[in-house]
């Protein structure tokens, strides 16, 4: 029975032996794989640092582009309001450009009443030849531009309702 006890000892310890050296040769090569991993991850955590910095720089540009577009959005809106403002100071121009049509029309119906010279009467219209009209008129008196200036008296004519001091200096100008 020793024998037989003996040989199932050694059997067990060849097995062992085997086993242990299995063991030690899955050690070494799980070693060496770890080894590997570990350069591995040394080389992705670099590019996994440069992802993070460029998440991170997407980020702030997106919060950039929003604030852009805040302000394009306003300066989309102050646009629109002064457009309309412009829109309604045209029409109020319009507006007021023909009410002063309208005046003109009727200032030139009063106007034409008078009688200013008679080569201008072919005009229907009284035309002012100066610029600048007279600082005092009169006989003998010199106007702005220091030319000697004379009144007369116009006669009526039986059409005309009143009669207008035609004032006229040495240069053929008509002053009111």
């Amino acid at each position: 029975g020793f024998a037989v006890v003996a040989t199932e000892v050694r059997k067990l310890a060849e097995r062992t032996l085997k086993a242990a050296d299995e063991i030690k040769s899955i050690s070494a090569s799980s070693v060496d794989i770890a080894d590997k991993a570990g350069g591995l991850i040394s080389q992705v955590v670099p590019n996994i640092i440069k992802t993070s910095d460029m998440v991170q720089e997407i980020a702030s540009a997106s919060n950039e582009q929003k604030s852009g577009m805040k302000q394009l959005s306003s300066a989309a809106t102050q646009q629109e309001q002064v457009t309309q403002m412009v829109s309604a100071n045209s029409e109020e121009l319009a507006s007021t450009a023909e009410e002063m049509s309208s005046q003109s029309e009727k200032l030139l119906e009063l106007v034409s009443v008078f009688k200013i010279k008679d080569d201008l009467q072919a005009f229907n219209k009284p035309q002012l030849l100066s610029k600048a009209p007279a600082k005092k008129l009169g006989n003998g008196v010199n106007n702005e531009k220091g030319n000697k200036v004379e009144n007369k008296k116009q006669p009526a004519d039986k059409d005309k309702q009143e009669v207008v001091d035609d004032v006229e200096n040495k240069d053929g100008y008509i002053e009111l």
